[in-house]
């Protein structure tokens, strides 16, 4: 058996036999800047590929845009898949010397969260991106840390300007659209510069910007064409059902899905919720579902409030204020994911509110099928809640807003005097608004899952907060890359997204399925 030295050392010979099996393009048809920024091998693999393919697709140089710091196994990866690479030292340090002055106007300009969010330079509004990437838990002022890691995205934001521009950057493939690499897209939507974004090799989904005008949808948009589409279907209605169940009963081996419906949470009656937190039995109960603070707000932008932890709090005022409903607040299911076990209980304490919040352990169908309401920014509870004709206020703008069974307030304000007084009139969404939130849901949930594992993008299910098999993954890739990389399965089902309308790659087996269309010809979902 290989040593893991060896092993690793074969999967970089693989990639780079995949990459010179295909074409060289010439050099001045420019170039397709490839997000290399990803810490984790598999993601960064599965980022590279499809930037590859993609730069195959378009005739173009892959270009590689690699971190400041980075690591030595991930610099090799990335060399194995990309002959040219920024060198993004360099670049940084060069930007630094020579934009000084406009970068330190800019920077002096946000000393505050409301000038930071609202920061543009040469126009392109980097500001959300920044406050996402810097964002910090209970803290009223921006910290000397917070300020000095603003500068530096900042001049981040400047150095890819000049990539893009000394590079003749063509096409952008964005592995994560938020943080550091969300201001990319931006850049691209301010430069008309044609964008795959939001690349999740996971389940294989992405979004393709190649008009100006498709700039504006959200990065897992669900086209209203296709909801209507399944509305014809004499079969969708069961294979909804059938989806849903299987949510609900966590068996979907997704790990929002796990954690929120898994074995391991406790399922609580509501006389059980209205003993716990001492409240009025005859009311309506009101569910306000936290989101994890860190987890990039401004992804549901426009986002009424600066950020999720401003949300909550005036959320949680205004609900106090209201004598006519009970409410409590549930924690997100992945909290320790990202170190914040426990903030959200010392925010509610503070905010005279800590008997509100509902126990870790909760199960969310306890939330299903007692809550009156759902408040949320746009997390997935939003769009399970409606489905079961559960009303849902959203304090943002998620991909299933807008489509005609969400309660959408036009700002603050608005929001805050509907939760004041009102929010206990909200009736129960009709048939015809949960059949399309089902609809959706189902696109957003399983039609935009493409079945990675049957692809050749190593084969192995990544599952956050388990250990990765990488040895395994090694092993896979380096089968799969004995395929030419045109002959590809992966390589034709991005070609087919490229050349299809469809902004969203979806599963087009299941939705021929959906549809009883018997034969698998080309079937776009915008058709």
């Amino acid at each position: 058996m290989a040593s893991p030295r060896d092993l690793f050392a074969a999967y970089l010979r693989s990639n780079r036999l995949a990459r010179d099996s295909l074409p060289e393009c010439a050099a001045e048809a420019g170039a397709a800047l490839i997000d290399a920024q990803q810490s984790e091998l598999f993601f960064l693999h599965g980022v590279l590929k499809t930037g590859v393919i993609f730069s195959s697709i378009h005739g173009l140089t892959a270009l590689a845009l690699p971190p400041l710091r980075v690591g030595r196994k991930q610099r090799r990866v990335i060399d194995s898949w990309c002959r040219k690479s920024v060198r993004s030292k360099s670049t940084f340090l060069i930007t630094l010397l020579r934009d000084w002055r406009l970068i330190t106007q800019a920077w002096r300009k946000a000393r505050r969260k409301p000038e930071l969010v609202n920061l543009k330079i040469d126009g392109i509004h980097i500001g959300p991106y920044i406050w996402d990437a810097c964002y910090a838990a209970r803290s009223e002022r921006l910290s000397f840390r917070q300020r000095l890691k603003i500068l530096y995205l900042i001049v981040c934001h400047r150095a890819d300007c000049a990539v893009v521009s000394a590079y003749r950057v063509k096409l952008m493939i964005v592995g994560d659209p938020a943080y550091r690499t969300g201001m990319l897209y931006e850049l691209c939507r301010a430069r008309s510069i044609p964008c795959i974004n939001a690349v999740n090799v996971e389940i294989l989904q992405m979004h393709k910007y190649y008009l100006p005008s498709e700039f504006g949808l959200h990065f897992r948009d669900v086209p209203q064409s296709l909801v209507a589409r399944l509305a014809t279907s004499r079969t969708a209605v069961s294979k909804i059902d059938a989806y849903f169940s299987a949510r609900f009963n966590g068996r979907i081996q997704q790990h929002d899905v796990v954690r929120a419906f898994g074995r391991d949470k406790i399922r609580r009656t509501r006389a059980d919720l209205i003993a716990e937190h001492d409240l009025d039995g005859d009311l309506p109960l009101v569910f306000v579902m936290a989101h994890v603070l860190s987890d990039a707000p401004h992804n549901y932008s426009p986002l009424l409030h600066l950020d999720f932890e401003d949300w909550l709090g005036r959320t949680v005022t205004a609900l106090a204020s209201n004598a006519r409903i009970n409410f409590v607040v549930k924690e997100h299911p992945s909290v320790d994911l990202y170190g914040e076990a426990g903030i959200l209980r010392r925010i509610l304490v503070r905010l005279g509110c800590g008997d509100r919040l509902v126990q870790s352990d909760l199960h969310t169908k306890s939330v299903l099928e007692h809550a009156d309401v759902v408040l949320t920014c746009g997390g997935t509870i939003g769009i399970e809640a409606a489905s079961l004709g559960i009303p849902v206020i959203l304090a943002g703008r998620p991909p299933y807003a807008g489509k005609g069974f969400t309660i959408e307030p036009k700002n603050a304000e608005e929001y805050g005097r509907l939760l004041a007084s009102g929010i206990e009139s909200v009736q129960r969404l009709t048939e015809a608004q949960i059949g399309c939130a089902k609809r959706v849901a189902y696109v957003l949930f399983d039609l935009f899952d493409n079945e990675a594992l049957s692809l050749e993008l190593g084969g192995v299910t990544y599952v956050r907060g388990k250990e990765f098999p990488i040895n395994d993954f090694f092993r896979n890739v380096i089968v799969e890359n004995e395929v030419p990389l045109m002959r590809q399965r992966v390589y034709q089902r991005l070609r087919e997204f490229h050349e299809s309308s469809d902004t969203s790659i979806i599963n087009y087996r299941k939705l021929r399925d959906l549809l009883e269309i018997a034969s698998p010809g080309a079937t776009s979902a915008a058709s």
